[in-house]
């Protein structure tokens, strides 16, 4: 379904006996290829989406895989309220207080993943700078109860 689709009744897969005649499979990737007289021209190599896939989004491939890690994130807001001791004059209690909080509510950043704060277990140790497996933080939700005697 992307600009890159190539249906399995294109020439360039049913004229060639070697490839799998599937649909979605294989793809022209966009650029340009360096001719040998040194000029340009542009691509018409036909190859797999999972080759694609390997080698432009491999670790290594520094160009392609640098990110502006830029952000602001809402971390944590809490709306609290305590009771006017008027109140608890003749109760036991020298204070109450109610409070609900949220946390990791929001991060806004072009960050093409999920969070720019998240780094990689590599084995034991954690990686900084670099983002792989990671899953999105979790947002939490709570409510507070502090009762004082």
């Amino acid at each position: 379904g992307t600009e890159f689709y190539i249906s399995a009744d294109d020439p360039r897969i049913t004229g060639n006996p070697k490839l799998a005649q599937l649909g979605g499979v294989y793809m022209v990737a966009p650029g340009v290829v360096r001719n040998d007289d040194g000029s340009y021209s542009e691509n018409t190599q036909l190859v797999t989406v999972e080759a694609y896939n390997k080698e432009f989004y491999r670790r290594a491939n520094v160009e392609t895989n640098t990110f502006d890690a830029s952000f602001l994130k809402l971390r944590e807001i809490r709306l609290g309220f305590a009771l006017p001791r008027q109140l608890l004059g003749r109760t036991l209690f020298t204070g109450v207080s109610f409070a609900i909080y949220g946390r990791n509510l929001m991060t806004f950043t072009n960050y093409p993943l999920y969070d720019p704060e998240i780094a990689a277990l590599d084995g034991n140790s954690m990686v900084v700078g670099i983002e792989n497996g990671s899953i999105p933080s979790t947002k939490s939700y709570g409510l507070n109860v502090n009762i004082s005697f």
